[in-house]
C-alpha cells in the first residue's frame, strides 16, 4: 500500500461549522464537517438525516403525467383490458418490474411481461416488445427503467392503437416520445424535486399514488420498498434526500427475511442482515458487489427472466431452483469477465496518455462490457468506452467514467453520431457503426487529470475522541453508505509503537498510538510490506471506523485507507 493521493478536507465556513457543534451539542470540527459534507447545515436537517421518516418522501403527485397514466391504468383494470409490461433486464428494471407485477396481481389485473434479451434486441422499448404487446392483444403497454428515447417504437404502437405509460428515470431529451404518460422525474417539465431517482422508485410512487387516488384497500405500497432499495442501490442513486429514506426502510424491511428470494440471496452469500442485537447492520457494499452482480449476470449472458423469477418466487423451494439456475450464469459470467480483462489491459495501456480509453474487442460477451470498462476505469481513473463487434460492421458496448467527469453531457454533443444512445452521468450506453469510432477517439476533456478528485477526508479526530459514545453514534448512524454518503474518512497523527504484527502473510494490524497516548490496533489490508517503512516513525493515518457486536461486548475496528509520513 502507497502514498496514493493527497488528502482534502472539505472548505466548509467556520460559522456553518461552529453553528452545527452548538445544535448537535458536539465538540469536534470532524462531525460538523461530515455533515454539512452531506448537505447538513441545521439540527432540523440533521434529524431528518438521522431519523429519516417515510412521512418526508415527497408527494407522487409532483410526478408529471403521474394522474394521466394512473387513470389510463385504472380504466383498463375496469374494462378487463390486457396490460402488457416491458422492463429492463438489469437490477434496477427487474425491481422495478417485480414491483409493478406484485401490484397487478393484488388489483387482479389481466397481463403479461416482457424483457428484451440483451443479445438480440438490446437496450430500450424495441420493436419486438410492441409486436409481442400486440400479439397479447393488449390495449395498454407500461414500460419501466426504459423507453425515454425510444420514439420509433413509440410510433408504432400509436400506429396500432396501443396506449404507452413511461415509468423511467433516464435523462432525456427535450422532445419526449408521443405517449399517453410520460412519467419521469428528469422530463423537461417535471416540477419534481428529486431528480435522481431510480426507476424502482418511480414505479414505487406510482403503485403509492394509484393507491392514494383509488382507495385501494389491502394493499400497502411500503411492502415494496426491499425491491426498491435494490433498484436505488444498485444503479448507484445518491443515498440522501427521500433516497436515503426508502433505502433505510427498505433495509429495515429487508431485515424481517418476508420474501423467499430474500432469504436465499442472503443465505447464498452467508450474509446477516442484522446484529446480535437486532438492529440493522446490513453494509450496502454486500448489495453492490454480491447481490447485484448475481442478479446481473442472468441479463448480461443468459436472460434476465431467470433473475426476475428468483424475485418472485413464492416459495423457498421454488427460490432455491432459481438461484441454482442464476449461480450457474454468474459462474459463467465471472470467466468471461477474467478472460476478457487481459486483453482489455492491454489495450488500455497504449492509450495511458489519452484523455478517453476506447477498447474494442472482436468478440467480447455484448453483456459484461459494462463490467469492463467499470474494471479499466477504476485502473485509469479515466472515462473508459468498452465495446465489442456485433456484426453489420456495428459495435455496441458501454462507458464507465469516474466521479467529476459527466461521460454521458460529454457524449450527448456527438448523438447523431451514433445508432444507440443513452444513460446517467457516469455510466452509458452506445451502439455505433464502426466507421465512426474515430469521434470517440476524438473526445478531450479539458485537464482531465484535474478532474479526478483527491481523496476526500471528512476532518481530524484523536482516538480519544473515538472513545465517546456520541461521537461513535454520529458516525456510524450516517450508514448506509453509498453514492454521494460515502464512508467517512478521518484523519488522526499517530506514532508506531513497534507492536504491530502481520495477519495471514499479507494483512498488517498496525499498533499506533495518538497524541494523548491512547493506543489503537488498527488494520492495513494487504499492508505487510509496509511494516519496515512504518516501525516507530510517526505519521498521519486515514481510516474508516466500523463497530461490531460480539457476545455481548463492543469492538470499534479502524481500517486503514491511506496513510502519509511525516
Amino acid at each position: 500500500m502507497t502514498r496514493k493521493c493527497k488528502w482534502s478536507v472539505p472548505d466548509i465556513e467556520r460559522d456553518i461549522i461552529e453553528q452545527l457543534k452548538k445544535d448537535l451539542e458536539v465538540e469536534q470540527d470532524a462531525i460538523a464537517i461530515m455533515l454539512a459534507r452531506r448537505g447538513i447545515f441545521n439540527r432540523n436537517q440533521a434529524e431528518q438525516f438521522y431519523n429519516p421518516s417515510l412521512k418526508d418522501l415527497y408527494a407522487p403527485s409532483l410526478l408529471p403525467d403521474i394522474d394521466r397514466a394512473a387513470k389510463r391504468l385504472y380504466e383498463a383494470i375496469k374494462n378487463g383490458e390486457h396490460i402488457a409490461i416491458v422492463g429492463d433486464y438489469d437490477v434496477d428494471g427487474i425491481t422495478s418490474t417485480a414491483i409493478l407485477i406484485s401490484f397487478l396481481k393484488k388489483l387482479g389485473a389481466k397481463f403479461t411481461y416482457y424483457i428484451p434479451d440483451r443479445k438480440v434486441h438490446g437496450y430500450g422499448l424495441n420493436v419486438e416488445a410492441v409486436q409481442n404487446a400486440l400479439q397479447h392483444n393488449a390495449s395498454l403497454l407500461i414500460a419501466v427503467d426504459i423507453g425515454s428515447k425510444d420514439f420509433a417504437s413509440a410510433n408504432l404502437a400509436t400506429a396500432h392503437g396501443l396506449d404507452i405509460i413511461i415509468l423511467d428515470h433516464h435523462e432525456t431529451g427535450d422532445v419526449l416520445p408521443e405517449v399517453t404518460a410520460f412519467v419521469n422525474p428528469q422530463a423537461p417539465h417535471s416540477q419534481y424535486p428529486n431528480k435522481k431517482l431510480s426507476a424502482s422508485a418511480v414505479v414505487f410512487k406510482f403503485v403509492q399514488y394509484f393507491v392514494q387516488r383509488y382507495g385501494i384497500r389491502g394493499f400497502n405500497p411500503l411492502s415494496l420498498l426491499d425491491f426498491v432499495m435494490l433498484g436505488l442501490v444498485a444503479d448507484v442513486m445518491p443515498l440522501l434526500g427521500e433516497n436515503r429514506t426508502m433505502i433505510v426502510h427498505g433495509l429495515k424491511l429487508l431485515s424481517q427475511y418476508q420474501r423467499p428470494a430474500i432469504r436465499t440471496l442472503f443465505e447464498h452469500f452467508n450474509v446477516e442482515l442484522t446484529d446480535s442485537d437486532g438492529s440493522t447492520q446490513l453494509d450496502l457494499r454486500d448489495i453492490m458487489f454480491k447481490i447485484a452482480p448475481l442478479l446481473n449476470s442472468a441479463g448480461r449472458i443468459a436472460h434476465a427472466r431467470t433473475a426476475l423469477n428468483l424475485l418472485l418466487s413464492e416459495s423457498e423451494q421454488e427460490a432455491k431452483y432459481w438461484m441454482d439456475r442464476l449461480e450457474r450464469v454468474n459462474n459463467e459470467r465471472r470467466r468471461l469477465t477474467e478472460k476478457t480483462i487481459e486483453e482489455a489491459i492491454r489495450q488500455a495501456v497504449k492509450q495511458s496518455n489519452r484523455d478517453i480509453i476506447i477498447i474494442v474487442g472482436e468478440d467480447w460477451e455484448e453483456g459484461i462490457m459494462g463490467i469492463i470498462a467499470a474494471r479499466i476505469q477504476d485502473q485509469f481513473k479515466k472515462p473508459v468506452i468498452a465495446l465489442t463487434n456485433v456484426g453489420y460492421n456495428t459495435l455496441k458496448g458501454s462507458g464507465r467514467s469516474p466521479e467529476g467527469i459527466n461521460l454521458y453531457e460529454l457524449m450527448s454533443p456527438l448523438g447523431t453520431e451514433f445508432v444507440r444512445f443513452g444513460g446517467h452521468a457516469n455510466a452509458v450506453g452506445i451502439t455505433i457503426v464502426k466507421d465512426k469510432l474515430h469521434v470517440l477517439k476524438d473526445i478531450k476533456i479539458d485537464d482531465v487529470s484535474e478532474q479526478t478528485a483527491p481523496l476526500t477526508i471528512d476532518g481530524y479526530l484523536s482516538f480519544k475522541d473515538l472513545r465517546k459514545e456520541k461521537v461513535l453514534w454520529f458516525i456510524e448512524r450516517s450508514a448506509p453508505w453509498g453514492e454521494a454518503n460515502p464512508v467517512p474518512l478521518f484523519a488522526t497523527q499517530v506514532i508506531e509503537d513497534n507492536s504491530s504484527e502481520i495477519l495471514k502473510e499479507k494483512h498488517l494490524k498496525l499498533s499506533v498510538t495518538d497524541r494523548y497516548g491512547i493506543r489503537e490496533r488498527v488494520v492495513m489490508w494487504e499492508g505487510a510490506p509496509m511494516l519496515e517503512k512504518l516501525k516507530g516513525k510517526r505519521f498521519e493515518l486515514c481510516y474508516y471506523v466500523k463497530r461490531r457486536k460480539f457476545n455481548g461486548k463492543q469492538y470499534i475496528n479502524l481500517y486503514v485507507k491511506d496513510y502519509e509520513l511525516l
